[in-house]
């Protein structure tokens, strides 16, 4: 498992709400309210370190768990990589 952050896209088209008249009238979960054109934003895309995935558990509870730990493991090296990412950047469009 290789993270991947990026850092930036959600500026280039911004939500300014939603409609939800048009969601239930279109039977969507949402609809958003979003400009037609994006806005120009910096992206920083970040390749983390490989996380090793677990050696073949054998039961389906050891996988499981396996799973579950594969998963929290993956969930805070992508929060670090934001974490830093965001904490270098200095402006929103360069």
């Amino acid at each position: 498992m290789v993270p991947v952050a990026v850092v930036g896209a959600e500026e280039a088209v911004p939500g300014f709400g939603e409609i939800p008249f048009l969601a239930r009238l279109l039977d969507l979960p949402r609809f958003p309210l979003a400009p037609f054109f994006p806005f120009p934003a910096k992206w920083t895309v970040t390749i983390g370190e490989p996380i090793p995935a677990p050696v073949g558990p054998e039961t389906l509870a050891q996988r499981a768990d396996a799973a579950g730990g594969l998963c929290a493991r993956t969930r805070a090296a992508l929060q670090d990589l934001l974490d830093r990412e965001l904490g270098r950047r200095d402006n929103l469009f360069w």
